[in-house]
């Protein structure tokens, strides 16, 4: 489980881990399961940053099935398609070799839906399975079931949820769960050695609480060069035309410009005096997890 905060570097920790067991004859193949919203505006951009051949599975069951034999490294799909077009990686992939990625599993937190078990059936042979959300237990520690169940068959929390309910939890009703008495040590003990977990104040100084980090000189893009000699110069590319226009250029709004583009991004304030934001060719974090 990489449940880091948000904009901690998740997707690019788990694109990262996967590239390593492909280049040590591990995998074969990186499949991603994720909302649909996230598919191609998200993980495809990332994908393609970090040089994985990945393809969308979001053009009907038969041009899939083609693609499945093109020599993508990667295959994207819904939660919401992934129980209907299962059949299909499971007739083309050996998923014994496969790298799994689900995202956002706030989504598989019921046991009793589709999502679930269609995540289930993935990754009953899978060697590599890596959990991502920010928020793995919005509604208490009953959340945490069906995302452990997924890593590792009930090692972890137990091998059902009625197992589960008897020793860890007690429910509220509402389906919500809190704590048994005396059970809050051994569940953070649980947590703690299947989990990472950082918060954005502590990757923000690429240093957590226990040290373990090293501070790495990273030489910037030269995108970033060039967005930081027109900020200090009090100016930004506009997004859409490309044409230079004016900043204000009190100090707090240049320290704010120049904060963004080291962290991989730029503004720009559209006509209704909205600041929109965009991406970086090349991604800070991406830069710093490959010198890492």
């Amino acid at each position: 489980g990489l449940f880091y905060d948000m904009r901690a570097g998740k997707s690019h920790s788990s694109l990262l881990a996967y590239q390593i067991a492909k280049a040590q004859g591990k995998v074969d193949h990186l499949i991603i399961v994720c909302p649909k919203t996230i598919l191609d505006v998200v993980w495809e951009p990332i994908c393609n940053q970090q040089h994985v051949d990945a393809y969308a599975m979001v053009n009907g069951a038969a041009e899939d099935e083609i693609a499945m034999d093109q020599g993508y490294d990667a295959f994207l799909i819904s939660f919401s398609s992934l129980w209907r077009r299962f059949g299909i990686l499971e007739r083309h992939l050996d998923l014994s070799r496969c790298f799994i990625i689900l995202d956002e599993t706030s989504k598989i937190k019921n046991a009793h839906t589709k999502r679930f078990y269609g995540c289930k059936l993935l990754t009953l042979n899978a060697p590599y399975v890596v959990l991502l959300t920010g928020t793995p237990m919005t509604q208490g520690p009953g959340d945490i079931w069906t995302q452990y169940y997924i890593i590792n068959r009930g090692a972890t929390f137990c091998s059902t949820f009625n197992q589960f309910e008897q020793y860890w939890v007690m429910n509220e009703g509402y389906g919500k769960y809190r704590l048994r008495y005396g059970k809050r040590v051994d569940f953070q003990i649980a947590l703690q050695s299947r989990t990472l977990r950082y918060l954005r104040s502590e990757c923000d100084q690429y240093s957590g609480k226990d040290k373990s980090f090293r501070y790495i000189e990273c030489a910037p893009t030269e995108e970033q060069i060039q967005d930081t000699e027109l900020v200090v110069s009090g100016m930004v590319r506009d997004i859409e035309s490309g044409e230079l226009t004016d900043i204000n250029t009190m100090i707090l709004v240049v320290k704010g410009f120049l904060r963004e583009i080291c962290c991989g991004y730029c503004k720009a304030q559209d006509e209704s005096g909205v600041y929109n934001r965009w991406r970086h060719s090349y991604d800070s974090k991406a830069l710093w997890i490959h010198s890492w």
